[in-house]
């Protein structure tokens, strides 16, 4: 556990919809302003200054690029929630935020959630999105992420969890 009296450096890996974004700013009420990554090739670019002089960084990336030594002296913090609940809500804010017309940052995905059932969706390419959590921490850096199965990805993001648990 990380103690509210020490500043220790944090990563905050954002899975969608885990009530992450609710997390960064309890984290940056104590922190400071985060270093908001928006995915993984943003995380990718950081470079070795960026990182040494921060305290807090929040974002979508992939948890085999922690492996990087600059990260060593970081605890990471990511919060979990069960998949058919993560998903049902990745459904519905893609459908709520489509029906809102003056919403523009609308994508494909969430134009169809609109116009569908949500089993239709979830079964579409869509719906694919339901593994974001196993591919944000069980992939690898030379792999596509739907060319590995869900068990090797699943047996990775527990392996990488148990990492981060221990770090502490």
């Amino acid at each position: 556990m990380i103690q509210a009296s020490t500043k220790v450096p944090v990563i905050h890996l954002h899975i969608p919809r885990t009530g992450g974004t609710s997390l960064r700013h309890v984290l940056e009420n104590h922190w400071g302003k985060a270093v908001k990554i928006a995915n993984w090739r943003e995380f990718r670019a950081l470079s070795e200054r960026e990182i040494e002089q921060a305290i807090l960084i929040s974002g979508h990336f992939r948890a085999y690029q922690l492996e990087r030594p600059t990260f060593a002296k970081f605890r990471t913090i990511a919060l979990l929630r069960d998949p058919l609940a993560r998903v049902m809500s990745s459904y519905r804010y893609g459908f709520h935020r489509a029906m809102n017309k003056d919403d523009k940052k609308i994508d494909d995905a969430m134009r169809f959630a609109a116009k569908t059932t949500f089993l239709e969706w979830f079964y579409s390419l869509y719906g694919i999105d339901r593994h974001a959590h196993l591919y944000m921490l069980g992939v690898n850096a030379d792999e596509q992420r739907y060319d590995v199965p869900l068990a090797t990805l699943l047996e990775r993001a527990r392996a990488r969890i148990d990492r981060m648990i221990r770090s502490e």
